[in-house]
């Protein structure tokens, strides 16, 4: 099934993996996002798809960031 809102992680912590399973993680925010589908309005993303990148890494603070990229001029 393609989807219009995906989430990735990313693991950066060493045998973090032997610890927790990230594949459920990963599936536990894929449900989490199926809930928010019916909340967030698709039809004005017109083609595209929104992307959450979740990156573990050994740390004491928690940061959010937001990445622009650069995109076709044709969407």
């Amino acid at each position: 099934m393609d989807r219009d809102i995906k989430v990735y992680i990313t693991n950066e912590i060493p045998q973090l993996d032997k610890k927790l399973s990230i594949n459920a993680i990963t599936a536990s925010f894929n449900s989490y996002i199926d809930t928010l589908g019916e909340k967030i309005n698709l039809t004005v993303l017109d083609g595209w798809k929104l992307t959450f990148n979740v990156l573990l890494q050994r740390t004491d603070t928690i940061s959010l960031a937001k990445q622009l990229g650069k995109y076709p001029s044709e969407k």
